[in-house]
Formats: C-alpha cells, structure tokens, sequence
C-alpha cells in the first residue's frame, strides 16, 4: 500500500494491545504483525452466521519539546484490520479435560487480620466500641473476652490462641503480667481460672472464633506488693491451623475440657509462626468500696501514705480511753 504522507514504521503498533504484541519484523520498509486472532487487543463479533475479527494498527507521533512549546513531524497512520470467517467452515472435535490433580495442604507463615474484643455480657452479642474504653469493673467480676479471625472465609481454618496475659500498658512485653490462658488452656495457677466459652451454633465460621471469661484482678508491683494504680491491658498470641482428612486441630487440656490447637503433626510451639492481638482500650479496676487499687505509699494527692498514721492517731485516744476507764473501776 502506497503512502501519500510520511509515517514512521517504528511508531506504527496495535492499538489495544499490551506491549508484548511487538512486531515480529521492522525494516525502513516495512513491519510484520503475526499473532491468534484472540490476541493483542482483537475484538470478536457473530454476525449471522459470520465469525468478525477487527484491530487496528495506528502510528504515534515523536514530539520534540522547545523552550516556548512543542511541535512534531510525524504524520498520524490508522489501518482498520477485519478479518471475516463463516461459522459453517468450522469443524466440531471432541475434547476430554483432565484437571490436575489438587495440591496437598501446605503451611506458610503469613499476617492474620485479628481482632480482640470485649462482649458486653456473657450472650457476647454486643460489644464495647472504641470509645467506651477504658472499661471499668469491680474486682472479680467477669470479663467476656472474644478473639476472631477476620477477612477469611475458609471453613477449614482454625484460630488458635496460644498465651493471653494482661499487662499493665500497651506495650505487650511490659512487666509485670498476669497470665490467663497458658499454651492454649485457663491459667492453672488462677484460684479464678478462666473459663473457655463455646461458641452458639448461629455463629458462622464458628472455628474462627475463640471465647473465653476473666475475672478481673489488679497487677501489684514486684517490689512493695501493693496494687498498681492504672489500666490493664488484655493480649493474646494467636495462630491458624488448617484442618485436613487425616490431621485435627485439637488437643485436651489437662481439665478434660477440649481446646482447638494444632494436630500431632506441629508440636514445635517455638517453631509455630505467631501473631499477638490486643483489645482496643484497656480495662479499669476498682476494689469494692470503687476506689482504684493504688501504687506505693502516696496516690496522686498524697493521702495513701498518711492512711495508716492518721488511722494511728485516732486510735490512741481510743485506747486511752478505754484504759483510763478500766483503771477508774478499779
């Protein structure tokens, strides 16, 4: 085909085509295309019993840029190519597809979306938002802890929890901590041993979940023993198994009670990839008169320390009281 106007045959290119579509040939003279008619930005129509193949070849133009604008030399190029087939020219085969077998379960570390959440009574069927934090609660009462894997739809998959300890900031490694589950399992050295919650049957995903009760307690410090004034925070290290046909994700604990874990063949808990999760806020704890448990010999006023010597002074009138009374009797 003869060209009345100048191109350049390198800028010439199919137009909806990815870049691997290159031409197969490229000379001053001339450029070959070969590709399936599928490809490279074909379009396909039926019309009646005709097969319509369409592309189309157009050229860029090279641009050269000045001080005060742009201009360009190059001539715009667009050759529509169609291609027309009847259907009645095509021959039916037989075909059988074998698919490949399905690969066996495999374990790789990854990131769990998780979350931990405290439920607002023991039905766990609301919860605190971010904003009602911190929580407060009367030593012992109840806490209703729930941790749950997010964003997976996999009905295979099992959350594992392997330590949950209340610490007394958001760092996770801060001391002291108090452990509540041990390797899966209520703490055994709580006299309020956690209790592990099961889940209702209306719950989906029912192995992504996993419940569990508290009672609230206050960290004291290693050296006075005296209660830490503060907010506890609540973590959990977690994991995920993927049961199959001949492996289980569960394990006894020492109570009898079945806990969801890891099968036979992923004892190494050292080895076991981990996340930790922490609940949004902390938790507040007040003894039963709603006071804060308190740190040290002074409170933020200074009065803790001057408890036990005011409560000495109005005791010694009391007992010279009571003693100059017996002695008047006498």
């Amino acid at each position: 085909m003869a060209l009345t106007h100048r191109i350049t045959l390198a800028n010439i290119h199919l137009a909806y085509a990815p870049t691997s579509c290159s031409p197969t040939q490229h000379t001053e003279a001339f450029v070959v295309f070969y590709f399936p008619l599928t490809h490279c930005g074909t379009t396909m129509q039926v019309a009646g019993d005709q097969l319509i193949y369409e592309n189309w070849l157009v050229s860029g133009i090279h641009i050269q840029k000045g001080p005060q604008g742009s201009i360009t030399r190059d001539s715009t190029f667009q050759l529509h190519v169609r291609c027309v087939f009847n259907a009645s020219d095509f021959l039916p085969i037989q075909a059988s597809i074998f698919p490949p077998p399905s690969p066996a379960p495999m374990t790789q570390p990854g990131p769990l979306r998780l979350e931990l959440r405290i439920a607002k009574d023991e039905t766990f069927s609301s919860y605190y938002g971010e904003d009602d934090y911190p929580i407060v609660r009367l030593l012992r009462e109840p806490v209703h802890v729930e941790v749950r894997l997010l964003q997976r739809t996999d009905p295979n998959l099992v959350l594992l929890l392997h330590q949950c300890w209340g610490a007394p900031s958001a760092n996770p490694f801060q001391q002291p901590q108090w452990p509540i589950l041990s390797d899966g399992c209520p703490f055994k050295g709580d006299s309020y041993r956690t209790q592990m919650v099961a889940l209702d049957g209306a719950t989906p995903f029912q192995s992504h979940y996993q419940r569990f009760t508290v009672a609230t307690f206050a960290l004291l410090d290693s050296g006075s023993q005296r209660a830490l004034r503060g907010l506890v925070y609540l973590f959990c290290s977690t994991s995920a198994c993927h049961t199959s046909g001949l492996e289980t994700c569960s394990t006894a604990c020492s109570t009898g009670t079945t806990r969801q874990r890891r099968s036979s063949g992923h004892r190494n808990d050292t080895a076991r990839p981990q996340d930790i999760v922490s609940s949004p806020g902390p938790v507040g704890f007040e003894d039963s008169y709603g006071q804060e448990p308190t740190l040290g010999p002074t409170d933020s006023n200074g009065n803790s320390s001057l408890r036990p010597l005011l409560w000495a002074v109005l005791l010694l009138p009391a007992v010279a009281l009571v003693l100059g009374f017996g002695v008047f009797v006498a």
